[in-house]
């Protein structure tokens, strides 16, 4: 893999998101091992740095079209534990655009110089809503700004 990890937003490279990150005592249980719950904000980071890369973030979402992308589902698939000072490279991919959706797949991959192993992989679906939290369909410029990335 290649090198380019030290942007915080993360970089872009044929359709995938790649986002680094340290895993950090404040992010582990007693044990020093990443608590399940914590790589559901890692995987949230992690898309919310490739939508600010296209331009998506949530400030732009709120003033243009009074909106936020919400949870819909999600599953994950835990193989491998994340410890204290692990670095992850979590690269997500667009799977697929609905009118009001998007399908993603966010796989965790322990980062190393001998070779990078999957952690865990998250399938997951956001909606756009309004602040009433009703469904609204993707505006077709944040359609065409995704579209560039489905896989």
């Amino acid at each position: 893999m290649e090198k380019k990890l030290d942007s915080l937003n993360g970089f872009i490279k044929d359709r995938i998101h790649y986002f680094h990150r340290r895993i950090y005592f404040a992010d582990t249980d007693a044990a020093k091992v990443v608590y399940h719950a914590e790589y559901l904000k890692l995987a949230e980071q992690a898309r919310t740095e490739m939508l600010r890369l296209r331009g998506l973030n949530y400030n732009f979402l709120k003033t243009n079209y009074n909106a936020h992308f919400a949870i819909h589902s999600l599953s994950i698939n835990y193989s491998i534990p994340l410890k204290l000072d692990d670095e992850v490279i979590i690269k997500t991919f667009v799977k697929s655009l609905g009118g009001a959706s998007i399908k993603m797949e966010q796989n965790f991959i322990l980062y190393n110089s001998s070779e990078d192993s999957l952690i865990s992989r998250l399938n997951i679906k956001v909606v756009l809503v309004n602040d009433k939290g009703s469904l609204i369909r993707l505006p077709k410029n944040i359609s065409d700004e995704l579209k560039c990335l489905v896989v």
